[in-house]
């Protein structure tokens, strides 16, 4: 009796395993860390495809503790296509993820955000919003809340002039919050310090903070305000953002060429993204890009795991305090550095990236800001230049998934 007993109970504990471990839309999936050094606020993208038909999905690390995540629609079909979460990893470490289905969306509190508004009593909306043609900062301020659109994570913010300037800005943060939705409203005026920062930059006719223009045969054209352009919001955190600036009509010297620019900002971060396609193939035009150097003198460049770096760091804020900004490139696309001149043409006080479209049409590039009072060890260049390094090893390193 006690034999039957002893075998009744290891056949019921056999089929509850096989019942735990044959869950209907339950996946695995295997994370791998190739780096030797720890991970925090590493991106994983996880498509529907290789997922499976799990409508709301949860995610749990091997604890059983939920994963925040966040489900984005790439091609705006009602459904979404790529899973995106972020994730800690100790140096050459490997864990397991599990994805069930649950019965509703999951919410997080957001990292990240895209504030594009209007003025005060102004009516709006930013999805058909056209770019105005005027490059007078004062009308641009009387038409949005931050001359444009802005876009921050934890640790930075940044904006576009969104006129015939289409410059690139920095809003330095001394908190976590987001802060943004806040800035230039009800009286507070984000060019002086606020209890969350500042606008950091001076950007005057440079091209600030990593704003774009395009090249023929040397010559640097700017959008001129003509032709159509506008805005197009992709996704909205809570983990990452992304925007499609696109103009139609930029002339190229004796070519007209229709233009997105796509960008992106993930939490955990010091940089955005941002991601450059042209309508057509033009083999003579470049995308000129780069830092403002009003109160730089020293332009830094190195080469590293398939990435060039260029970078300033110096009292350049505009509180005097040390920021040092950089664009990091793929040294498959990265063509050349110079220098603007510091007045006439249509850019000037600037270092410049010349980058090389490649045959999707598509050149890339990334910004990074590290500024003091965020983290006083900004201060230090050897510091600013180590944290590029860092985020280079891990652009080039990304987390490996197994299904």
């Amino acid at each position: 009796m006690e034999k039957n007993k002893r075998y009744v109970t290891v056949l019921f504990t056999f089929l509850v395993a096989l019942v735990v471990s044959c869950k209907p839309n339950e996946k695995h999936i295997q994370l791998i860390n190739t780096l030797d050094f720890k991970r925090t606020d590493a991106p994983v993208v996880l498509k529907r495809n290789d997922i499976g038909d799990i409508i709301y999905p949860l995610v749990r690390n091997e604890k059983g503790e939920a994963i925040p995540y966040q489900l984005d629609d790439l091609d705006n079909d009602g459904e979404w296509d790529e899973l995106f979460l972020l994730i800690d990893m100790d140096a050459n470490d490997t864990l397991e993820l599990s994805i069930v289905a649950s019965e509703e969306i999951m919410k997080f509190e957001p990292r990240v955000h895209i504030q594009f508004a209007a003025k005060d009593g102004i009516e709006f909306n930013a999805d058909t919003v056209k770019r105005l043609s005027t490059g007078d900062t004062q009308i641009t301020s009387q038409h949005f809340q931050m001359e444009g659109p802005a876009w921050e994570n934890e640790n930075v913010g940044f904006r576009n002039y969104y006129d015939a300037r289409n410059g690139m800005d920095i809003f330095g943060k001394q908190v976590s919050d987001i802060v943004l939705k806040n800035a230039g409203v009800k009286g507070q005026n984000y060019h002086a310090i606020d209890d969350w920062g500042m606008d950091i930059l001076k950007v005057g006719n440079s091209l600030g903070a990593g704003a774009i223009a395009l090249s023929k045969d040397d010559t640097i054209y700017r959008w001129d305000g003509t032709g159509d352009a506008g805005y197009e919001l992709l996704y909205d955190g809570p983990l990452r953002s992304s925007f499609e600036l696109f103009f139609k009509d930029w002339k190229v010297d004796d070519v007209t060429i229709d233009l997105k620019h796509q960008i992106t900002i993930h939490a955990g971060t010091n940089y955005y993204h941002s991601m450059v396609k042209l309508s057509d193939y033009e083999s003579q035009i470049q995308l000129v890009t780069g830092i403002v150097n009003l109160h730089s003198d020293t332009l830094y460049l190195s080469n590293s795991d398939g990435f060039v770096t260029m970078y300033t760091h110096d009292r350049q804020a505009e509180n005097q305090s040390y920021l040092g900004m950089g664009i990091l490139a793929a040294d498959s696309v990265f063509s050349a550095s110079g220098e603007a001149p510091q007045e006439g043409g249509p850019v000037t006080t600037t270092y410049l990236g010349t980058l090389k479209f490649r045959f999707d049409n598509t050149a890339d590039f990334y910004y990074y800001a590290g500024w003091q009072n965020q983290d006083s060890r900004f201060e230090n260049r050897e510091f600013f230049n180590s944290s590029i390094e860092k985020a280079i090893k891990e652009l080039s390193h990304p987390i490996i998934v197994k299904y």
